[in-house]
């Protein structure tokens, strides 16, 4: 028998898992969970692998 695959956090632009037993990874999410952003500020890993580094160059 598999295991369940864990489902992914309830903010849109947020990429972990969610805890057991909640819908959203952090407290941070579920706060802003009415507010989308670009770029999720939850802070886990999955999250901030996905953050851009340097800034853009303006041409």
């Amino acid at each position: 028998m598999t295991p369940k695959s864990q489902p992914k956090c309830a903010h849109p632009s947020c990429q972990c898992d969610a805890r057991p037993d909640n819908k959203y990874c952090s407290t941070f999410c579920e706060g802003e969970a009415e507010n989308p952003d670009i770029i999720c500020g939850c802070g886990h890993t999955e999250c901030t692998d996905n953050l851009v580094e340097e800034p853009f160059a303006l041409a």
